[in-house]
């Protein structure tokens, strides 16, 4: 084969020159030799060699990778490709939760959830949003999320309405319980104790993963949803000798 300077080689193969001055710089694919003058002059091997730098990073593998690998196939090649295959499953996961947050964002500012008109969202609403979403992230892993995510979209709008609907009632009829000095113990705060479970699960799903997220972002924060914290947990308190008694006498 006739020995083909820099230029000829970029344009046969489709690289830029630039490209190659690079690949000769850090020994990747040094010319077979230089003519008198200095220009590079590439033989068939180096030919073929680039065609495997190509092929190689056309599956994503760095340059230091690919010199591992043409250096050391038997060696390298297995233990390069399995790098790679788990930061494209990282990525790949990355870009699902990305995915889950924007097509909840979207649900959300198109239902007017985030406080505005169905459809017209403004930048404050956006970023309220925004915020409702990371929060999210920080107590519930990618799974779960994509869990609820799942459990919003089978439960559709109008049921999480009437199960935030649930929500504001029942709490409003457990702190009037807590003000009157309802015995915890009682059949009327058992029966509150036993809507509150009833709803927990709703939202769970009785997903025991889910639940402690819920419990830590109530621990954490100080308001969530415009409900006070402090309130909650003192209501869960309130609740909770009920709904041991009711979880005994379920177990016997």
């Amino acid at each position: 084969m006739q020995l083909l300077k820099v230029g000829e080689l970029a344009r046969r193969a489709g690289v830029s020159v630039r490209t190659l001055h690079y690949y000769d710089e850090i020994g990747l694919l040094p010319p077979a030799r230089k003519s008198a003058s200095g220009h590079r002059l590439y033989a068939a091997g180096d030919v073929a060699r680039l065609h495997q730098i190509r092929s190689l990073r056309q599956l994503g593998l760095t340059l230091d990778e690919v010199r591992d690998c043409l250096a050391r196939p038997a060696v390298a090649l297995g233990r390069v490709l399995a790098q790679h295959v788990a930061r494209l499953r990282a990525r790949i996961d990355e870009e699902r939760v990305l995915c889950d947050r924007l097509e909840r964002l979207a649900a959300r500012l198109a239902t007017g959830r985030g406080g505005g008109t169905a459809g017209a969202a403004s930048v404050d609403e956006l970023l309220a949003a925004l915020d409702e979403l990371a929060r999210a992230e920080r107590y519930f892993t990618p799974e779960q999320r994509r869990t609820l995510a799942e459990r919003a979209r089978q439960m559709g709008e109008a049921r999480i309405r009437r199960g935030e609907e649930r929500w504001r009632v029942l709490m409003a009829e457990v702190r009037a319980a807590m003000e009157r000095g309802a015995d915890p113990r009682g059949r009327d705060v058992r029966r509150l104790a036993a809507r509150w479970s009833a709803l927990t699960r709703e939202f769970t799903g009785g997903d025991a993963g889910i639940a402690r997220g819920v419990r830590a972002r109530m621990e954490q924060e100080t308001s969530v949803h415009g409900v006070d914290t402090r309130l909650v947990r003192d209501m869960c308190a309130y609740l909770q000798p009920a709904m041991r008694r009711r979880a005994s006498s379920e177990a016997s």
